[in-house]
């Protein structure tokens, strides 16, 4: 995915980031398998939730959602996006080229 995005010209760091760091970022997201590109549109925060986890928390839904607070909105996810056809193209093509 990086090689991927690094030939789109698009800037990935892959690392740890601090929620006081989240403000740096225009757009985040998450790689795997099943995942292949997935956005983040925001992170939110709980004072019962000492971590961020995504998607989900087991027990997560029992938390109250008024506690919730946007730690993050992603700016700008056109690049996410830009990364994702890219991808989805390079699926295909390794698809054709497999058979």
């Amino acid at each position: 995915m990086i090689q991927l995005a690094d030939r789109l010209g698009i800037p990935v760091r892959e690392t740890k980031l601090p929620a006081k760091d989240l403000a740096t970022v225009d757009g985040i997201f998450i790689t795997g398998t099943l995942t292949e590109v997935f956005p983040i549109h925001r992170v939110l925060t709980h004072p019962d939730v000492p971590y961020v986890s995504l998607p989900d928390v087991t027990g997560l839904q029992q938390l109250s959602a008024d506690k919730c607070q946007v730690a993050w909105e992603a700016r700008d996810l056109s690049l996410v996006g830009r990364l994702q056809s890219a991808f989805a193209d390079a699926i295909a093509t390794f698809a054709k080229s497999d058979r």
